[in-house]
């Protein structure tokens, strides 16, 4: 196993993400970037988090797909050795008023904003689990979750859902030593 704690962040090529996984890599933890693609954002991203002393990981997977949770942390845990916290920050959403929301929207929206956080957090307790150190997991959740705007059903749902979904995991990981938390 390596020396320094390891960290994956979902949707981190930009935006909120990237901002996590610089943070982590600031306090010293090497870093997986995951996203839908790996482009020049991702590559930006890997740069600033080696030109931080620590070590990045880029990996490209479309969370819509069941299989691409257990692969990221599979792939992850393969890479450094281990998985000490994840951030599932990825989420998707498209706009749309109640009455027109489509199905494949809210299949698309569910399985990347609710689904995918619960598998790829149920993959990385194996992994803490298995290293006997505990770890860290962390969901982003939303305003959205309480608040309601115009055009954001499912997107609200599956925030809240989120929200539902921590604690649930906090109460049953808790005892392994692995922190479980919503923002």
């Amino acid at each position: 196993m390596g020396t320094r704690k390891v960290a994956i962040v979902t949707g981190a090529r930009r935006g909120i993400g990237r901002s996590i996984a610089t943070t982590l890599a600031r306090e010293g933890y090497d870093i997986v970037v995951h996203d839908i693609e790996i482009d020049d954002l991702a590559r930006q991203t890997e740069h600033e988090i080696h030109a931080l002393g620590v070590e990045c990981f880029l990996v490209e997977a479309d969370l819509a797909r069941t299989e691409a949770a257990e692969s990221l942390v599979k792939s992850s845990a393969d890479h450094f050795g281990r998985v000490d916290a994840v951030v599932n920050n990825a989420a998707t959403w498209t706009w749309g008023a109640f009455q027109e929301i489509e199905e494949e929207d809210w299949d698309r929206m569910v399985s990347v904003d609710l689904r995918a956080p619960l598998l790829i957090s149920q993959s990385a307790a194996d992994v803490m689990s298995k290293q006997e150190t505990g770890g860290a997991i962390v969901n982003i959740s939303s305003v959205h979750r309480s608040r309601t705007w115009p055009n954001d059903t499912v997107y609200g749902i599956c925030k809240a859902g989120i929200v539902r979904l921590t604690e649930s995991m906090a109460y049953e990981l808790g005892p392994a030593g692995i922190r479980v938390n919503a923002i």
